[in-house]
């Protein structure tokens, strides 16, 4: 994804609209809203009108948080001299490092609270043309820091760089002066943390569905793996393009976890060092019907809690989603109500003892003789014809 950069001139600067150009008598200057000066006080002397100059370690911050795997300081140099100026890529209280450019050599020192520390590798033997362009770019998962200069921002070749490990957890970018070294402009860069904006256009996934559409920001490749934290639910066969990637996912299968209807799942995309999650429903299939077993009758073999129960299952409290036919209406008890002969299909979730957690798929089949069991249980079919008994009523079968 491009990276999200906020540029400041020295010149003149913007911010919010407000365009305030700095004047050579400006001996402390007043910075836009949005960044903070560190370290020794900076000036704007007579002659280097436009200028960031230093009077030691002079830095200044864009507070803009830097997100993302690379992170980076851009400026725009002017005249190289003996004294340096450079970039910086520290915390908001100056932890972090900089890289010092001058007329002998670029060199990367650690800094603590905006004072300069201990330098960190070889010095760099390359000193850039003046009003030439720099970037100084930090690689959060390896740790690698490379200074790059160039006569434009378009056309940066790498000087050099460095590895170092750092705790921080808040990066910003900057620049300093020290001394007469001075620095036409501050340019911070990142690339956006990556976000899920939608999964599935923000709707419920269903229980069969196959293919899943989401819209996701800052990932720089298509995810090398999405994953669900709900039990039973996988995600494969990614496709799709960059921030806009699908995956199929499983479906139900006999015998294995599912999560209840209506609960809410989170997806995670994993693309390197790159990731990001996102929530959505996971609900029944289009035009079923779920309900939890309550009052449950398992003594009658009339009753499907019955079936159930000789299955060895406790129904109490188990999830029960079926597909209804004509005017089948079945009823927390295990009951329901029926004019027309035919079969319907269901899952039952038990939610405590054998199988809790576990989806289990039965078919019946109604008729003169009740409700039988046409496949899922290992018991027999129904024996009593009394489908009153438990709330169904037989008229017209």
């Amino acid at each position: 994804m491009p990276e999200t950069k906020r540029t400041l001139l020295f010149s003149t600067y913007s911010d919010s609209g407000a365009i305030t150009p700095w004047q050579a008598g400006n001996s402390t200057p007043t910075y836009p809203s949005g960044y903070t000066q560190g370290g020794d006080p900076a000036r704007i002397n007579s002659g280097r009108y436009g200028k960031f100059s230093g009077t030691g370690n002079s830095v200044l911050l864009d507070n803009t948080v830097l997100t993302g795997n690379i992170i980076a300081s851009e400026a725009q140099l002017t005249t190289i001299g003996s004294d340096s100026m450079g970039l910086c890529i520290c915390s908001p209280v100056g932890t972090g490092y900089q890289i010092l450019i001058n007329s002998t050599n670029i060199r990367v020192f650690a800094m603590t609270t905006f004072v300069l520390g201990a330098q960190v590798g070889a010095s760099i033997a390359f000193v850039p043309a003046s009003n030439h362009f720099a970037r100084f770019e930090r690689n959060n998962t390896t740790g690698a820091m490379t200074i790059y200069t160039g006569v434009d921002m378009s056309s940066l070749v790498s000087r050099g760089s460095v590895t170092q490990a750092n705790g921080n957890a808040d990066w910003r970018a900057g620049i300093f002066a020290r001394n007469s070294g001075n620095i036409a402009s501050l340019i911070s860069a990142f690339t956006p943390a990556q976000t899920i904006v939608s999964i599935n256009g923000g709707n419920p996934i269903t229980a069969d569905q196959t293919t899943v559409s989401s819209v996701t920001t800052g990932f720089t490749d298509l995810p090398t793996s999405i994953t669900c934290a709900l039990a039973g639910i996988t995600c494969s066969s990614i496709g799709g393009t960059t921030n806009a990637p699908t995956f199929v996912k499983s479906q139900r299968v006999n015998g294995s976890p599912w999560p209840l209807n209506g609960s809410t799942a989170t997806f995670t995309y994993v693309n390197g060092s790159e990731s990001a999650s996102g929530t959505q429903v996971i609900q029944k299939e289009a035009g079923d019907v779920v309900y939890t077993f309550s009052g449950v009758i398992t003594d009658d073999p009339a009753s499907i809690g019955y079936w159930l129960t000789q299955d060895g299952f406790t129904v109490e409290g188990g999830e029960h989603s079926y597909t209804p036919y004509g005017n089948l209406v079945l009823t927390a008890d295990g009951g329901g109500t029926v004019t027309d002969a035919g079969t319907f299909t269901s899952w039952f979730r038990p939610a405590t003892g054998t199988g809790a957690g576990n989806v289990y798929a039965y078919t019946w089949v109604v008729s003169e003789a009740g409700i039988q069991p046409a496949s899922g249980l290992t018991s027999s079919g129904l024996t009593s014809s009394g489908l009153t008994r438990v709330g169904l009523t037989s008229s017209g079968l």
